[in-house]
């Protein structure tokens, strides 16, 4: 938000966030409105950017190819900061009405939300509303769920175990941004670390059951039908993966897939946070994205984990006297001045 209000505030009301490499180009066009909400167009088809990460992948070799999200994880990320809708929307907000809620003064269970590994990294309980404490409660007061229940089989299957020890194949192909990458998670596993600091985050401010099992899906769920005969808790797990919902569903357990459109819309109409968040997300998925006056770095080599922890990114400025590092540097003492005093 910080930089969106920089950028503003300089008259740059029109943004494109591209890749560095011509070859990818622009991935979104964003038009901020005077209203704090913003007008988001998707210039590229997902059809042309698998075909063209198929060409990359021919002319530069593995490592570039598998440094950029597949079409299916590009809109995970778009969906998870709502950018995009669910594909199964209606059917996901009916079963969640469904389920939601438990009447525990009058003797129901708590619902205990679990995550899989292909959506944990983009916070879609929150989005959905279901989470216990951002969401809304009903007439009687009463939370849409009770806490998470989080399998251990789960998050060793986010566990981050790549670095991109060096990036001389990815400067090759995208250019000397790209330098800045060596020593940190590549390709998906920059997703999977986004889904360890989600799991940081939960178990140090939500109400959190660990559900003991080893890795896949046949064992994750075990460990949740377990859990559900363990404990007087009910889990409600939420997954991309239709098999894996559709063991869970065989086993008894509350489960709901999470469904990707597999064509992006021509355009949409957000808040400013979302496109903050989007911005987010596409510096982590992509690890380097320009905007007008400024690149943002989602990893960089010296990132720690504190930097994680705290979800930072790094602005570099494109020339050494660019209009936007002023606002930029103001609006970020107001910002930290208000959280302070909040």
């Amino acid at each position: 938000m910080t930089l969106l209000n920089a950028l503003y505030s300089e008259g740059v009301t029109t943004l494109t966030v591209e890749h560095p490499s011509p070859q990818i180009d622009t991935l979104l066009r964003i038009d901020l409105g005077d209203d704090a909400t913003a007008t988001v167009r998707f210039p590229t088809p997902l059809d042309e950017y698998r075909e063209t990460r198929e060409q990359i992948q021919l002319e530069h070799g593995d490592a570039p190819y598998s440094d950029l999200p597949d079409p299916h994880e590009f809109v995970a990320a778009l969906t998870g900061c709502g950018l995009v809708e669910l594909a199964n929307r209606e059917a996901v907000d009916e079963y969640l009405e469904q389920v939601c809620y438990p009447a525990i003064e009058a003797g129901d269970a708590p619902l205990m939300i679990g995550i899989d590994a292909n959506i944990f990294p983009w916070g879609f309980p929150e989005q959905l509303g279901i989470d216990h404490v951002t969401g809304a409660e009903d007439a009687k007061g009463r939370t849409p769920t009770n806490g998470y229940a989080l399998s251990n089989g789960v998050v060793e299957e986010l566990r981050w175990q790549y670095t991109q020890h060096h990036a001389d194949a990815l400067v090759a192909a995208f250019g000397d941004e790209f330098e800045r990458l060596a020593e940190q998670p590549g390709g998906a596993k920059r997703a999977g670390r986004l889904g360890i600091r989600a799991y940081q985050s939960l178990i140090a401010t939500r109400n959190v059951d660990l559900v003991h099992s080893e890795k896949g899906d046949s064992a994750i769920v075990d460990g949740y039908v377990r859990y559900d005969e363990a404990h007087y808790k009910e889990p409600l797990l939420l997954s991309n993966d239709r098999g894996f919902i559709n063991q869970a569903t065989e086993a008894g357990l509350a489960a709901q897939r999470l469904a990707f459109k597999s064509t992006l819309p021509h355009r949409t109409s957000v808040s400013w946070r979302t496109v903050a968040e989007a911005l987010y997300s596409l510096a982590m998925q992509f690890g380097v994205v320009r905007l007008p006056k400024v690149t943002l770095y989602g990893v960089w080599t010296e990132k720690d984990d504190q930097h994680w922890r705290n979800d930072e990114v790094d602005i570099t400025f494109r020339g050494s006297q660019s209009s936007v590092r002023r606002p930029i540097v103001r609006h970020r003492r107001i910002a930290t001045e208000y959280d302070r005093l909040m």
